[in-house]
């Protein structure tokens, strides 16, 4: 609906799901939200203005994200409708002290930091 990119969609390479961590979200201040990734669930989603696109590497990088968050985060199928309620479950994962209210709503909620992409020359 908002005719631009807003996420990356990544798969998670098998060492990383093979850690068989069983990943939670939500803040301390919500409390813990269990759940499970299921078989098949080998996708996640990153905003755009998370990563950072490094040129001469080739290479996609995510400042405060690492191997351990990918492995933490709810995954999904490639190909799964993504929601509002999926959608803020992984950026809570990304920002643990980021209460869930303070997500606006509607298409206000791409206006937040983590979806303004920063131009490199």
């Amino acid at each position: 609906n908002t005719e631009k990119v807003v996420y990356l969609d990544i798969e998670i390479d098998d060492d990383i799901i093979d850690k068989n961590y069983e990943p939670y979200a939500g803040s301390a201040k919500d409390g813990v939200h269990g759940f499970v990734n299921e078989d098949g669930e080998n996708h996640v989603i990153l905003p755009v203005g998370m990563a950072h696109l490094d040129h001469d590497d080739e290479c996609v990088h995510a400042n405060n994200i690492d191997y351990d968050t990918f492995a933490e985060t709810k995954r999904i199928r490639k190909g799964d409708e993504i929601n509002r309620d999926y959608e803020i479950l992984v950026l809570e994962t990304y920002d643990r002290n980021k209460d869930r209210s303070e997500y606006k709503t509607g298409e206000a909620f791409y206006d937040s930091n983590c979806f303004i992409v920063e131009h490199q020359h």
